[in-house]
């Protein structure tokens, strides 16, 4: 391993660790206060950052598990799969698993020998669980879905002319409106948010709209995204929210 490298593995060990924490004590949370969204978004984050992060590095198997898990989360936040007793303990185990696979780089700076195997363990029965999990029935949305909604403030805001150069959707169905809000950080864990939304199929509108007003060139960081996405697109949700997957933002 190259010295720079190696002093980028321990400033990633200690983030790790406090990621870690955030994750396991948002679970332990939820545990007790089953649908706090606050909650679900913060346990969401702090495993999607770890899995960006640990992807810097050759540790296959602690990615893979994180990965794991992440899909999991995934479909509990999306309504899909509740996050029962269970599944909260499987999602514990696998935390203590990655934090005994973090202790180990600390030491050595390479996971065990026996990683290979045990994350292919884990990551099977955490896609099991995922597979196997209590699908919530769709009566109650279909009702919402008959209720008129609200245009977003930003949506409602748009003059008239740029909404009707939108169009409609061409099967008659209805446009979607999204509003996507990156981390500051999003760039550190590999994600492009720009690169992300330009692949919405339909899309029709683009807008960037800048957190704050942009400082002097001489102070400007470019590795923090200091923006929000707005954008309007003729695309199935289901197919929108599959592509946002692991960005909840």
């Amino acid at each position: 391993m190259t010295t720079e490298a190696d002093s980028l593995l321990q400033q990633f060990i200690p983030e790790a660790r406090d990621l870690l924490e955030q994750a396991g004590s948002s679970l332990l949370a939820l545990e007790r206060t089953p649908g706090d969204e606050q909650g679900m978004n913060a346990l969401f984050r702090a495993v999607h950052t770890l899995k960006g992060t640990s992807g810097l590095f050759e540790v296959g198997p602690l990615t893979r598990t994180v990965h794991a898990a992440e899909d999991l989360l995934c479909a509990v936040q999306n309504g899909d799969v509740v996050l029962a007793p269970e599944l909260a303990d499987l999602l514990l185990n696998t935390l203590d698993q990655v934090s005994t696979w973090i202790d180990a780089l600390a030491e050595t700076g390479e996971l065990p020998a026996a990683a290979e195997s045990a994350a292919a363990n884990w990551v099977a029965r955490l896609r099991g669980s995922l597979a196997a999990a209590d699908r919530r029935t769709q009566p109650a949305a279909a009702a919402d879905n008959t209720a008129p909604l609200a245009l977003p403030a930003w949506v409602a805001a748009l003059p008239d002319a740029e909404r009707l150069r939108c169009g409609a959707a061409e099967d008659g169905g209805t446009l979607l409106a999204i509003r996507y809000a990156p981390d500051a950080h999003c760039f550190f864990r590999g994600e492009d948010p720009l690169a992300l939304i330009r692949q919405i199929e339909g899309l029709r509108l683009l807008r960037l709209v800048p957190i704050e007003p942009w400082p002097d060139l001489g102070e400007l960081d470019p590795f923090l995204c200091n923006l929000h996405l707005h954008a309007i697109a003729a695309a199935p949700e289901a197919e929108v929210m599959h592509l946002f997957r692991y960005v909840p933002d």
